[in-house]
């Protein structure tokens, strides 16, 4: 009897703990997005100085918010028209607006602000090749004199060319015959019998965000759409972090899907051939069940997230998880009790789990947060 009674006390304490990591994992996605998608989660952080990762992250953060449009087609004039409609039909949104080193007033002035964008890859033959032979010294104070320039720090451009070195470019190729003009102030580089526009516009949404980038990427698809529908002899390709994000998620979402899915059915056909009931499926479901959702809620709340890559690689604590139950109904039949199955298996599947969790968590000796995730995330979900 009293051991009936602890045993009664336990499965209550599992079954208080896996409501909890429900209602647990349900708050927390009412607050927060709980899957990751960026890639640089799932790397290690820089081993630098505070400032150094902070200013890393920063111009990540600037850069992946943009969105790239190149717009093709045989007259200037017509891609001039193109990209007014695409930047009206994005600003209707409120979520995307013209970036202002697009467009400007003046040959000159918008010629300078197309360029500007691209200022800190561009690089004068000279500045390469200190670069590139390591004359760091050389470099530095060649840019610190730019700064004691009259025209320098007090440019205003500090933030777009912090190396000032986009005038040292453009002088150098000075004598490049780049085929730009300017049509209703649009910079357009003719090539190859064809004209070309490129467009960047700026969001302030966190394109990481699951639902945030499926707005997005909805409002980009639909304007594309209209555009290619009002305008058919312009061309269009788009590039940007936040596409990237969108396709990615998509195919993780696939991914997920066929082997929870194919694992799913090849488990339900051995179950019902080997077993012919019912009823030890449904119980082999209710426990692969509560791993994942204690795994999901304990990454959740040591990370605050799970990556997207380490929940797509965690789909194999399914297939490891049916294997225990497989060994526990294998041996449980005829009058056999099952209190007399677990004594019978309780040795060889305890050592079998231990050592699978030991052989995950020494993934988490990794500096990548993510195989981190991954180990702890598949340790857990076996041991629960």
């Amino acid at each position: 009897m009293l051991v009936k009674g602890i045993l009664r006390y336990l499965a209550l304490l599992w079954l208080a703990l896996m409501l909890a990591a429900a209602g647990f994992v349900l708050f927390q996605s009412q607050q927060q997005s709980l899957v990751r998608t960026d890639i640089r989660g799932f790397l290690p952080r820089l081993q630098a100085q505070a400032d150094i990762q902070a200013a890393v992250d920063l111009h990540a953060a600037r850069e992946s918010r943009q969105l790239v449009v190149l717009l093709t087609a045989a007259e200037p004039a017509l891609l001039a028209q193109a990209a007014e409609v695409l930047s009206a039909q994005l600003a209707q949104s409120g979520h995307w607006t013209l970036s202002p080193l697009v467009k400007g007033a003046g040959d000159i002035a918008a010629l300078w602000k197309w360029y500007l964008p691209y200022a800190p890859v561009l690089l004068s033959p000279d500045d390469r090749s200190q670069l590139q032979q390591q004359q760091y010294s050389a470099f530095w104070q060649d840019v610190l004199l730019r700064y004691l320039n009259p025209m320098g720090a007090a440019s205003g451009l500090v933030q777009q060319d912090p190396l000032f070195a986009m005038q040292d470019y453009l002088a150098a190729n000075a004598g490049l015959n780049l085929n730009v003009e300017i049509v209703s102030g649009w910079p357009i580089i003719r090539r190859d019998g064809k004209a070309g526009l490129i467009a960047v516009f700026v969001t302030q949404e966190n394109i990481f965000r699951l639902k945030r980038n499926a707005m997005l990427t909805q409002e980009v698809l639909q304007a594309q759409e209209q555009l290619a529908a009002q305008f058919p002899d312009v061309q269009q390709h788009a590039t940007g972090a936040l596409l990237h994000v969108f396709h990615s998620v998509q195919q993780s979402e696939n991914e997920i899907s066929v082997v929870g899915l194919g694992s799913m059915v090849c488990i339900l056909i051995l179950f019902v051939v080997i077993f012919r009931s019912p009823l030890p499926l449904l119980i082999s479901s209710l426990i692969l069940g509560a791993g994942v959702l204690m795994a999901f809620a304990a990454m959740i709340f040591m990370f605050g997230a799970v990556h997207m890559i380490a929940l797509v690689f965690c789909s194999t604590v399914l297939g490891m998880g049916s294997d225990y139950t497989l060994h526990y109904f294998a041996h449980h039949y005829g009058n056999v009790t099952p209190a007399q199955t677990m004594k019978k298996i309780l040795v060889p599947t305890g050592l079998g789990m231990s050592i699978t969790v030991l052989a995950f968590l020494a993934l988490t000796l990794a500096p990548f947060p993510g195989f981190q995730q991954l180990a702890l995330m598949a340790a857990l979900g076996v041991a629960s």
